[in-house]
C-alpha cells in the first residue's frame, strides 16, 4: 500500500490507501482525497489571519501548495496504470513538504 502521511502540529491525515488491482480510481471516493480537500478548508482558514503584507508571499504559497495536494491525487487518480496513480500520490506527498515548511516559516515569523 501506499502511505501518504502530512501533519503539521493538529494538522494530520495518514492515509494507508490499498491500490487497486489497474485502472482509474473515482477520487471523491478516495480518503485520501477527502482528507486533503479538509487540510486545504483548514489552511485557508488559517492563513485568513496571517499578516496583509503576506498576502502575496507566504499566504498565496500555502495556499497553493495545498491546492496542489489534492489536485494530485484526483490527476493520478484518472491515470490508466497504478504506477502512474502512485506518482502522482508521491507529488501529493512532496506539497504536503512543502506546505510544513511554510507554516514553519510562518511560526518563525510570529514567535
Amino acid at each position: 500500500g501506499v502511505l501518504l502521511k502530512c501533519y503539521h502540529r493538529r494538522l494530520y491525515f495518514p492515509v494507508n490507501y490499498q491500490l487497486e488491482q489497474m485502472g482509474m480510481h473515482n477520487y471523491r471516493e478516495l480518503k485520501v482525497w477527502q482528507r486533503a480537500m479538509d487540510y486545504v478548508v483548514e489552511i485557508y482558514q488559517v492563513t485568513d489571519g496571517f499578516p496583509n503584507d503576506e498576502k502575496y508571499g507566504l499566504t498565496s504559497q500555502l495556499r497553493r501548495c495545498v491546492v496542489s495536494i489534492p489536485s494530485n491525487i484526483s490527476e493520478g487518480a484518472g491515470r490508466a496504470t497504478n504506477n502512474q496513480f502512485r506518482y502522482f500520490l508521491e507529488m501529493a506527498m512532496g506539497s504536503c513538504n512543502e506546505a510544513k515548511l511554510s507554516l514553519n516559516f510562518h511560526l518563525g515569523l510570529t514567535t
